[in-house]
């Protein structure tokens, strides 16, 4: 099978990748995947217990059904994973959701906005998580909300500027259950995954580490250190692949990926 990233990496060879008679694709999946070269590299990026079965998605999950659907066909695979069903089951919630987040695209508030005015920024985006929760139906680890994690972020930007830790912490634990995780601190503060969501692009790192960051500055060293595992673990699964080549093979300056992995 050709490989699905088609020529959009930069590397030389065949791109061959495995089939999916060895690994299937699931939109979430639970496992990443990076191409390097002819080599295609998997790691597991949720639990997997003794015996289940490893899905990977081919596509981002936060690219559109449509597209993910579109892209799909072109390998033969018609996709009938739980998000797939959820978000064409949906489709009037879901129509719904992209015209809430266009409309409010250009309003949302700057960087600028929430350094001169913290509350009425948390004001805005509280309003946007509310009605953006309303368009979904599902449980987050079905149908993660991936226009409602960044808006956690900032969030927790905005109360981290106003000294709110206790807020600042709600914040970034919305943000992780948004994506499907299942995540409380414990009495002193420590971090606890009781089931890991879906790892997206950027947000599971950026809450791991404003929350790391605000617990060091408070001198809360371990409490930090189990975030900061959590946006460690973050990193590896998006780009954790590089601790697996030399620059003997690839040459001093590793060549750019840019293949749409997720």
């Amino acid at each position: 099978m050709l490989c699905v990233h088609g020529d959009q990496h930069n590397y030389s060879g065949i791109g061959l990748s495995i089939t999916p008679s060895y690994i299937r694709h699931d939109c979430l999946g639970n496992c990443s995947r990076a191409v390097i070269g002819d080599v295609v590299i998997y790691r597991a990026s949720r639990d997997i217990g003794s015996g289940a079965p490893i899905f990977v998605p081919y596509f981002p999950a936060w690219m559109e059904v449509e597209e993910r659907q579109g892209r799909l066909s072109c390998y033969d695979i018609y996709c009938i994973c739980f998000l797939c069903q959820s978000q064409m089951g949906d489709k009037n919630y879901h129509d719904e959701r992209l015209a809430a987040v266009g409309a409010l695209f250009g309003t949302l508030p700057t960087t600028e906005d929430i350094l001169q005015n913290p509350p009425k920024a948390i004001q805005e985006l509280e309003e946007l998580c509310t009605h953006l929760e309303r368009t979904y139906v599902d449980h987050p680890t079905i149908q993660p909300r991936f226009h409602s994690a960044g808006k956690f972020a900032l969030l927790g930007t905005c109360y981290q500027l106003l000294g709110n830790r206790e807020k600042q912490l709600e914040s970034s634990l919305r943000g992780l259950s948004a994506l499907g995780f299942d995540a409380k601190v414990d009495a002193i503060g420590h971090l606890f995954i009781m089931r890991h969501g879906h790892y997206d692009r950027e947000n599971v790192a950026k809450l791991a580490e404003m929350q790391a960051s605000s617990l060091q500055a408070d001198g809360l060293v371990t409490q930090a250190a189990t975030w900061r595992l959590l946006a460690g673990k973050a990193l590896d699964i998006r780009f954790g692949h590089w601790s697996f080549t030399d620059y003997s093979i690839f040459g001093r300056e590793r060549p750019k990926d840019t293949s749409n992995t997720d």
